[in-house]
Order: structure tokens, then C-alpha cells, then sequence
């Protein structure tokens, strides 16, 4: 800027921060003189379109690191889903991630279930604990600690499926939101709380196991609710 003192603030200014941005020495313009009209204007006509093309590029490799993130997060969370499949006692997995998450309920959540213990479907089990994973957290994390209460139940439907639900008494889903929560990268949560990702491939994973993933929501309640058929 003391350099080229002679150009107006304004472009002083822009030239200072594109040299920077974009990596250039001062020595680039050395011998431009204020009289210089046409060459500085090319000059400042040359630093938009380097800024643009920086900009495309950053843009470009933005998509290619999220098409990235979300395949191998896909990857992991399908382990085996083809051919890793067995008849499984849907309660047994969500009764495991339940006893993982035990601290929450120690902290003052309050914690109910109904699970028909009988229950049983064809289903890739790690894939599963997976979802169950997610949906659990999420309640949690949408609860207060001290009133939070989460409800998990398992039973058989009228049209003989599974019907797993995750009720929480949490402030709910918006509804501008509701419409997005199944977009990867879409998140409520707080920056560095969650990436966006789990409801995304949870129900990836529970339409790979032939089922269906659905919610309700309003203020002061929300259920998710998983339907598997049963084996």
C-alpha cells in the first residue's frame, strides 16, 4: 500500500489483499507509475479473474472432498450389508447401545422401554447398531439433562413388521428443517457436534435392510420410527 501510495484508497486496498490471497510479490507491478491508466486497469482486471479462478478451484475441490467424505462414511457404515446378513433379535442391539449410552440415564435423563424381546429380522446386525446408535444419541442430545426423557420401543404391527421407536420430549423439529434432515451434511447441531451424516446413512442403511425410516415431530416431542420385517 505505501508502495503504490498514488492509486486511490479503495484500490490500494483491494490490491493489498489480492496479492496476499493470491501469493504475489509487489515486484509484479514494479515501474507501473500513476500514469500507467491502461496497464492498471488490466492489472486490476487480471486480479478478478485470478480470484475467480481461485474461487472455482476451492469450489471444485470442495465437491470433490464432500463426494468423498460421503462415500466412505457410506463404506463404513454398510459393513458387510450384502452378505453379512442373519436373523437377529432386533431388542439385542438396541439393549447394547442402550448399556453404552448408561452414563446419560446415571446424569438424570429419564429412560423407558418396551421391547418385545421376541422379536426377530433379517437384518445386517452391525449396520443396525448403527442406526439404533444414532437415533439414541440424537434423543439424548435433543433432551435437557436434568428433564430429558427417552422412550424406545419395540413391537409388532398390524401389517406384521417391526416398529421401532425413538421417542425424546425435546424441543423438536422445525418445520423449515423438516424437509432436510435426511440431506447429508444437514445439521441442527451445534458447530463441531455433528457433521450432518447420521440420519443420512441410517436411513440408507435401514432401506438396504428393506425397510423404512420415518419421523414425527412437534414441540415438546419427537419419534422416529424404524419399520423392519419381520424375520
Amino acid at each position: 500500500m505505501n508502495l503504490y501510495h498514488f492509486l486511490p484508497k479503495e484500490d490500494r486496498n483491494y490490491l493489498a489483499e489480492r496479492c496476499v490471497d493470491l501469493g504475489l510479490d509487489h515486484r509484479s507491478f514494479e515501474g507501473l507509475t500513476a500514469e500507467n491508466n491502461k496497464e492498471w486497469e488490466f492489472v486490476f482486471l487480471w486480479l478478478k479473474y485470478k480470484t475467480m479462478e481461485k474461487a472455482n478451484l476451492l469450489v471444485s475441490n470442495a465437491i470433490d472432498r464432500t463426494e468423498k467424505v460421503v462415500a466412505t462414511f457410506k463404506q463404513f457404515s454398510q459393513p458387510f450389508l450384502e452378505h453379512d446378513q442373519d436373523i437377529v433379535r432386533v431388542g439385542n442391539g438396541i439393549r447394547d447401545i442402550l448399556f453404552l449410552y448408561s452414563h446419560y440415564w446415571e446424569s438424570g435423563r429419564t429412560l423407558t422401554t418396551e421391547i418385545d424381546e421376541s422379536l426377530t429380522s433379517f437384518v445386517c446386525e452391525p449396520a443396525m447398531k448403527l442406526v439404533w446408535s444414532h437415533l439414541i444419541y440424537n434423543a439424548i442430545q435433543a433432551t435437557n439433562q436434568t428433564s430429558g426423557k427417552i422412550k424406545v420401543q419395540v413391537k409388532r404391527t398390524e401389517k406384521n413388521e417391526i416398529e421401532i421407536s425413538v421417542f425424546d420430549n425435546g424441543v423438536g423439529i422445525s418445520n423449515q428443517w423438516k424437509e432436510s434432515i435426511f440431506h447429508p451434511f444437514f445439521t441442527t447441531k451445534e458447530k463441531g457436534e455433528g457433521i450432518g451424516l447420521g440420519l443420512f446413512i441410517s436411513k440408507e442403511i435401514v432401506e438396504k435392510q428393506g425397510g423404512r425410516l420415518q419421523f414425527v415431530s412437534h414441540p415438546g416431542e419427537t419419534i422416529f420410527r424404524v419399520y423392519l420385517p419381520v424375520a
